[in-house]
């Protein structure tokens, strides 16, 4: 393709292009858009396909013109990003750009592009590895967690003072100016008075109760309550005790870890909890140390990062936060609360995120590190497999999860390669 132009670098990430095609270039892009608009025009009184090309070019001039420019943009672009082996990360923006018979084509395009970078400094990087031990005292408290999830409860004398550390077993009601709210109520719920599970004031309600006792009382939800349509409302609980109880947790022993796990003894239990912990701490030094390597790398490479992609990085951020306050029971339009709170946030992260990706696929590049296309389906497959089946075949049909996924990966590798190649 004959085109002129000419490329001037705005900043790092922006790219202006001036551009002026010939006349005869654009003539014969013009003559494929009246080729096809002649194959589908429908003229009273012409069969499909044979309506005369001057009538088609009188009828659809206006059409002609649209598609003759938007053609002669795209591909003249496109002839100069594959020329100058630019790497586009938005589509162009135009200003100008008029057709006119005899006349070449001039308009000036901007558009993001991936930033130059002069590596520096990546493989000179000082690291301190974290000693990483596991003391019994972790091993203990880790066994006292499980211990209590085999607890039982025990149902004490009918005449039985409840108290702060006992636990009672209630029907509730709660009313707002007599009218139920999502959550206000329940059966055979288990609490234990004194932790103050529920709003402050409602276990010492319950003290100095008794199986089978009602009572009435009044309270305040906190102004900074989860809920935000309950926050700073009085409300009116009705509650029954059932029962007080208290909690029997079974003996750390043999016999106790034999009906855990397939462990024959509970020392075996205690190892089996020092290597779970030892892989745990691992895993958190390790993205510690991948962490603090890629602040350096940032500060050993400054550069701007392209604000299509920190656009991009914000919204994946902000719609995994999203999903995870919804999950926790926040209505959707209350996330704008949150949104604008987290928003200087959200974008620090971004920014770092996306200078990040740039830095280490560059280093990929340069150090000839990939990820194997068979290494990238196994993966993929094994995530699908975690996502509920019904959407499972449009997520391994969609380009992005793949694109995210191969980042993903290479970010892991190159940062694996860099931290055995560090001082130590």
């Amino acid at each position: 393709m004959k085109v002129k132009y000419s490329v001037e670098k705005l900043n790092p990430y922006e790219r202006k292009l001036t551009v002026s095609m010939p006349w005869e270039e654009v003539e014969k892009i013009q003559s494929d858009v009246i080729f096809g608009i002649q194959k589908e025009a429908k003229i009273s009184g012409f069969r499909p396909g044979k309506v005369p090309v001057e009538i088609v070019k009188e009828r659809f001039k206006p059409e002609i013109e649209k598609e003759t420019l938007h053609k002669s943009v795209e591909l003249s672009c496109r002839h100069i990003i594959e020329e100058t082996k630019l790497v586009p990360l938005t589509n162009p923006t135009v200003d100008g750009g008029v057709i006119k018979e005899g006349n070449p084509l001039n308009f000036v395009a901007h558009l993001e592009v991936r930033p130059e970078i002069s590596l520096k400094g990546y493989k000179n990087i000082e690291i301190k590895k974290e000693n990483i031990e596991v003391r019994d005292s972790e091993i203990d408290e880790s066994l006292k967690y499980i211990q209590h999830q085999f607890l039982s409860f025990k149902p004490l004398p009918e005449d039985t003072v409840a108290r702060e550390g006992y636990f009672v077993n209630i029907d509730f009601k709660g009313l707002i100016g007599g009218a139920p709210f999502p959550g206000n109520e329940g059966k055979g719920a288990i609490l234990e008075l004194g932790k103050n599970a529920f709003i402050l004031g409602f276990d010492k309600n319950l003290e100095g109760m008794k199986k089978g006792e009602t009572k009435s009382f009044d309270l305040k939800f906190p102004g900074d309550y989860g809920v935000k349509d309950l926050a700073g409302k009085d409300v009116t609980f009705t509650v029954i005790v059932n029962s007080v109880e208290e909690k029997i947790l079974p003996t750390l022993d043999d016999n106790f870890a034999k009906s855990v796990g397939e462990f024959n003894s509970l020392d075996a239990l205690r190892e089996d909890i020092k290597k779970k912990t030892m892989v745990a701490k691992e895993r958190e030094a390790s993205a510690k140390l991948k962490d603090a390597f890629l602040k350096e790398l940032i500060r050993l490479n400054p550069f701007a990062a392209p604000p299509s992609l920190i656009q991009r990085e914000k919204a994946m951020i902000w719609n995994h936060l999203a999903s995870r306050l919804m999950h926790q029971g926040v209505k959707e339009d209350a996330l704008k609360e949150y949104a604008d709170k987290w928003e200087g946030e959200i974008r620090e992260l971004a920014i770092n995120k996306v200078k990040s990706n740039l830095i280490l696929t560059e280093i990929a590049s340069k150090e000839g590190i990939k990820i194997a296309e068979e290494e990238l389906r196994t993966e993929a497959q094994r995530i699908a497999q975690t996502v509920d089946p019904k959407n499972r075949d449009r997520l391994l049909k969609s380009f992005d999860f793949y694109d995210l996924l191969h980042l993903d990966l290479l970010r892991e590798r190159v940062l694996d390669f860099l931290i055995k190649e560090a001082k130590t």
